[in-house]
């Protein structure tokens, strides 16, 4: 599901929990790209995990992607990774 820049708080909270390498600038800035989208994964109506992609003229670049870690080890990067291909290759 498209992500929308009132999500980035949740968003935000998920990256400082796990890798805390991207600033809140750089998702703002991703969600100004034209060739970024931020999908998210969600339960129960909570962020969960999300990813950022940029999609190239025949690639997609997977930019970050972070699950949260009381939803790790559960096979939602890989289901948000088999979207991605699905959706955008």
């Amino acid at each position: 599901m498209p992500a929308v820049e009132n999500d980035l708080n949740d968003i935000f909270s998920i990256e400082e929990e796990c890798l805390n390498l991207w600033k809140k600038e750089y998702f703002i800035n991703e969600f100004e790209n034209d060739f970024s989208k931020t999908l998210k994964v969600t339960y129960n109506e909570y962020i969960i995990g999300f990813v950022v992609i940029w999609l190239l003229s025949e690639e997609i670049q997977v930019q970050n992607i972070t699950i949260s870690p009381k939803f790790q080890n559960f096979g939602v990067g890989s289901v948000l990774l088999n979207h991605i291909i699905d959706v955008y290759a």
